[in-house]
């Protein structure tokens, strides 16, 4: 495993008085690769609920709105966001790829049966009968991170600007088209629009009686990244 380089950034940010997040970036040696270690906190004494997809990273858009979320394949629309600032301009991600692997075919066939099954009976559950519906409600409740009052809630990931989000069914994956030997200032951003928790089911929300529900955007400091023509060659 490579070794990491010096610390690059330590921050606290702010969704507001009562909740704070640290986070860590570091770029591995020899690599595009950054990894980052960020602590959510919550320093209030309330209970609070945060929509948040570990699993990747939002895509920066900028006529996107955060109100809109998009999931499958390479998208992540409840992940953070990685802002890479070049010149005061915020870079547009892309997404690349898009076919059958022929070497995933059956399998994908046998996922998608069990996803069918999945949905279905998600749809039962909660009375959902449109399968659109039903898949965001779906997504968003299973991404719903709870965090008790004091306590932390730690992500850590490594993330690659080139290729990220990969999605092995269709070959999809998300890019930032970065040069390099060139400075970019990259920062974490997290957007929750209210209307976001219309997509739960009156039923849900009465599970989630005694949460607070996080709105709002935060946005970290910035630190500069840059990578070699020889990084991951």
């Amino acid at each position: 495993m490579k070794n990491l380089i010096v610390l690059l950034l330590i921050s606290p940010l702010f969704f507001n008085a009562q909740f704070r997040i640290d986070y860590k970036v570091a770029k591995i040696q020899n690599s595009r690769k950054i990894s980052l270690n960020i602590d959510i906190i919550n320093e209030s004494s309330d209970k609070y609920i945060i929509p948040l997809d570990t699993t990747g990273f939002r895509v920066y858009y900028r006529d996107e709105p955060c109100k809109n979320f998009f999931y499958g394949g390479a998208d992540v629309g409840l992940g953070l966001t990685l802002l890479f600032d070049d010149n005061g301009k915020y870079i547009d991600g892309q997404s690349s790829g898009g076919y059958l692997s022929p070497d995933l075919s059956d399998l994908e066939n046998e996922k998608l049966n069990n996803y069918k099954k999945s949905l279905n009976y998600w749809k039962k559950k909660y009375h959902l009968k449109i399968d659109s519906v039903a898949e965001k409600n779906k997504y968003l409740f299973e991404n719903l991170i709870s965090i008790a009052p004091k306590h932390v809630f730690h992500i850590k990931k490594i993330i690659d600007p080139n290729r990220f989000n990969d999605d092995e069914r269709l070959l999809l994956f998300n890019t930032y088209y970065l040069q390099p030997e060139k400075v970019y200032k990259i920062s974490i951003s997290h957007c929750i629009d209210k209307s976001i928790y219309d997509n739960l089911t009156k039923e849900q929300k009465i599970m989630l009686k005694g949460y607070k529900f996080f709105t709002g955007t935060f946005f970290s400091k910035e630190t500069e990244y840059s990578f070699s023509k020889e990084d991951d060659l």
